[in-house]
């Protein structure tokens, strides 16, 4: 077992060596964009790996082991607003041609908020959103190297962060879109004998299932069903999914490759809940759960491949959360980016974000914390984020606005009972509480900026945007109704299988 895993881990990292020799970034459009006319497989394989990480599957078993299965749907949620990408959003992003996805501001809106709007929101979101995102990466794969190798949480972190600061002076989306295939079959296909190997079995966490566990508490379904996946997700498409996007060119292919990204997070999400659902008794609940899973039930044969497929997924998701965060971080100190420019102030940039999110993991408990955390940070904003498109009135100032108002209130909700003991009550609101009165309060503020804040110079704005995405509002309406009666029929069917599985 010891040898076949070190043989298959030097192989891995030889091959990682010569595709980054053979696809190594020479300059800046090399490094932070998808290959032009990527096709729709190679696409899709890395949508999933950007947008699935191992913490997903380190959510799902904390939430079923710790809370009961009616709690995921505070991820399961997310899959409601998968279709608006690619019916809607996926073909407007395809016609720009930004190396950053935050150059989009400038083109929609009218200086001088665009430039401010376009710094804020790369400081904001390249400094803070992107390193707690990859703080969820570094929490999971410490998990990896504590039930593995017996590490102490600290040390763990320590060597996960400090790989992965070296790692950004050879990572590129060029060299990125030949290893993720690897990765995706990695990863998936010995987690799919996991599962086939658990289907039917007792549920291993009997003493938390109660029929009452089964269906969340009124506000919670109203919570995150019916507010959080408009109110906190970002859905149409602005970050990772636009920096790929704009490098896939023909529509079908954009289509093809999000239809498989969307079906495969999906499918992978129900794969884990399967395999630590049907576990058996005696494992300690937890978000390392699956990862016991794992190491007790796959094959020996198996092994080897899983451990390059959780090496793999965490690198690939790693890589292009920092690839991302860099180019935001570019266009806030440069402006707009030259595709000629060189990669190493990039590269800098994706050490400082790897040491930061480390930082942050070391003092974060657990990812259903974090996770909550930047929900929170989001609350209200993905509606304007979505509205922009087809509505001159929402300008830079209701963007920036929507934008500031959850961090205010994220503050405000963490600070006041530390400073008025008599207000820790407020400290005790549970999310799905928290997240409607954030969202009532973001939208009500958003609304007054609405009509006080508008000129000619944003309908002008407007009409340039519109012009350059060929923006059709007739053909756009259907496709967003079309779009969310897929997001819920794919909820459903989701939660429909889970069911099953749990009765």
């Amino acid at each position: 077992m010891k040898l076949g895993l070190t043989l298959i881990l030097l192989f891995y990292f030889v091959l990682l060596f010569v595709v980054n020799k053979w696809r190594a970034a020479r300059n800046l459009s090399h490094l932070l964009r998808m290959p032009q006319n990527t096709g729709w497989r190679v696409g899709g394989v890395v949508l999933f790996l950007s947008v699935y990480s191992i913490s997903s599957a380190g959510l799902v078993s904390a939430i079923v082991t710790e809370k009961g299965p009616a709690d995921l749907l505070i991820i399961w949620a997310s899959l409601i607003p998968l279709g608006f990408l690619p019916m809607v959003f996926a073909p407007l992003w395809a016609k720009l041609n930004f190396i950053s996805e935050n150059e989009f501001l400038t083109l929609r809106y009218a200086q001088p908020w665009a430039s401010r709007l376009r710094r804020f929101r790369a400081f904001y979101v390249g400094g803070l959103v992107v390193p707690i995102l990859l703080a969820f990466s570094v929490l999971a794969f410490s998990d990896v190297l504590m039930t593995f190798f017996m590490f102490e949480k600290a040390a763990a972190i320590a060597i996960v962060a400090g790989a992965m600061a070296l790692n950004a002076w050879r990572t590129s989306y060029r060299a990125k879109s030949v290893v993720d295939v690897v990765h995706f079959a990695a990863f998936l296909i010995p987690l799919v004998f996991v599962a086939m190997g658990f289907v039917g079995k007792p549920y291993a966490f009997a003493p938390n299932l109660t029929d009452a566990s089964l269906l969340p508490d009124p506000i919670a379904l109203v919570a995150f069903i019916g507010v959080q996946w408009w109110s906190a997700q970002i859905i149409d498409g602005s970050g990772i999914e636009a920096q790929q996007l704009m490098g896939i060119k023909r529509r079908r292919a954009i289509m093809a490759s999000l239809t498989m990204g969307v079906l495969t997070v999906a499918v992978s999400s129900l794969v884990v809940f399967i395999a630590v659902h049907s576990a058996s008794m005696g494992i300690e609940p937890g978000q390392q759960a699956y990862l016991v899973v794992v190491q007790q039930r796959l094959p020996d044969v198996l092994k080897p491949v899983m451990a390059i497929g959780l090496l793999g997924i965490f690198l690939s998701t790693f890589e292009a959360v920092q690839l991302w965060g860099s180019g935001l971080l570019l266009s806030g100190i440069y402006g707009e980016l030259n595709r000629k420019a060189s990669v190493v102030p990039s590269r800098l940039i994706m050490m400082g974000t790897a040491l930061l999110a480390g930082w942050i993991a070391f003092y974060a408990d657990e990812l259903t914390v974090l996770l909550e955390l930047l929900l929170g940070l989001t609350a209200g904003v993905g509606l304007v984020y979505i509205v922009r498109w087809f509505w001159w009135r929402i300008n830079a100032q209701v963007q920036l606005m929507a934008m500031l108002l959850p961090i205010l209130l994220v503050a405000l909700h963490k600070g006041l009972p530390l400073v008025f003991s008599e207000l820790e009550w407020i400290s005790k609101l549970e999310y799905p509480k928290m997240l409607l009165v954030y969202t009532a309060l973001s939208l009500l503020v958003v609304a007054v900026f609405v009509w006080m804040t508008n000129s000619e110079s944003d309908r002008e704005s407007y009409t340039r945007f519109s012009d350059r995405v060929e923006l059709q509002r007739h053909s756009v309406l259907p496709s967003l109704g079309k779009a969310l009666l897929f997001g819920f029929a794919l909820f459903a069917a989701q939660v429909l299988v889970v069911w099953m599985i749990v009765r």
